[in-house]
């Protein structure tokens, strides 16, 4: 199976490089009002590692807190 993650923005310290004003923009656009923990990334790997995803292939999974849809 051939799968693939795509993060959006992604809460982590890289984050202090960009400005408060850009950051605060993202969080306002996203739909769960927030951005995405580095955690829930890794939690969507696991799942397409484990046999719960075993009839997902070609498949690309957002994990953006609905940031990449507003």
């Amino acid at each position: 199976r051939v799968n693939a993650v795509a993060p959006g923005a992604v809460a982590t310290n890289m984050l202090k490089k960009v400005a408060d004003e850009t950051v605060a923009a993202w969080k306002k656009k996203s739909a769960l009002g927030r951005l995405t923990e580095a955690r829930e990334i890794g939690s969507t790997v696991l799942f397409l590692l484990s046999d719960l995803s075993s009839g997902i292939t070609g498949e690309t999974i957002t994990v953006s807190c609905g940031l990449s849809f507003r």
